[in-house]
């Protein structure tokens, strides 16, 4: 978020230039608590990981909007997002989203 919302850079930044500074605030803010990871990512690495979760969060809102279109009479959004779902996408969706490791 800093980056992206950075006053000085904002919007007008290229592919390479916003992802250049992705990768180095990564590798700076990696070893302060509570992170303190080893990993030695590339721009690339961090490029295509960043793609992967973005498309994981987009199938997740899509299911999640799909089951706030529907809603059950006496069940909250938990409920209904742990219930058994008679979509097979709608729980591949949420279910990988839930147990994928982001990191």
């Amino acid at each position: 978020m800093d980056i992206s919302q950075d006053p000085r850079t904002g919007a007008q930044q290229k592919g390479l230039v916003f992802w250049t500074r992705v990768h180095k605030t990564f590798h700076e803010r990696k070893m302060f608590e509570p992170y303190q990871i080893t990993s030695d990512r590339g721009i690339t690495s961090i490029q295509k990981r960043w793609l992967f979760i973005q498309q994981e969060c987009n199938k997740y809102c899509a299911a999640l909007e799909s089951i706030e279109a529907r809603p059950v009479s006496g069940l909250d959004i938990g409920d209904m997002v742990c219930s058994p779902h008679p979509s097979p996408f709608l729980a591949s969706a949420l279910y990988m989203f839930a147990c994928s490791n982001f990191c």
